[in-house]
């Protein structure tokens, strides 16, 4: 695991400290930090430094990009573990199509995008509409998930 000073990376690219605390302070920030083990470690005082990991400074750059940050709930989070141990590095996390849309999962040797489903997803209609109106879409769904996979990894073995 690489670790980056976080407060000398904002400082050689210009980045003013406020953003950096503002990051640190959203709730989804510190939520994923909890959940799914990224690393962070504040030295107090004047020269105090951030230590962080480098998909936490993936996760600032998306911020800083204005790019939305992802809630990873609990089963979401197992399920990403089992895809990326199953399918390794042919599956993309948060890929992004050319509409704008982003998917949680991108499966390259099927060219297939994979959606986890929340209870919370139902109630907003730009994640309903994005998940049906597209063939190449796998979604996996938070009370049937166990099902769900079976079937993904059914159809879609990895492919050595």
């Amino acid at each position: 695991m690489d670790y980056i000073n976080f407060t000398q990376y904002c400082k050689d690219n210009n980045i003013k400290p406020r953003r950096k605390e503002m990051f640190l302070k959203q709730e989804r920030v510190k939520y994923l930090i909890a959940k799914n083990d990224y690393f962070l470690d504040k030295k107090p005082g004047r020269y105090g430094k951030t230590i962080i990991d480098n998909n936490l400074l993936l996760l600032f750059k998306s911020w800083n990009n204005r790019e939305p940050i992802p809630l990873l709930n609990r089963k979401e989070y197992e399920v990403s573990e089992f895809l990326e141990n199953y399918y390794g590095s042919k599956l993309f996390k948060q890929f992004k199509t050319s509409d704008g849309r982003i998917y949680d999962w991108y499966l390259i040797d099927y060219s297939l995008l994979i959606e986890f489903d929340e209870e919370a997803h139902k109630h907003n209609n730009f994640y309903r509409k994005k998940d049906n109106e597209r063939w190449d879409c796998f979604i996996l769904h938070e009370k049937s998930v166990m099902a769900d996979l079976s079937e993904l990894v059914k159809h879609f073995p990895c492919v050595d």
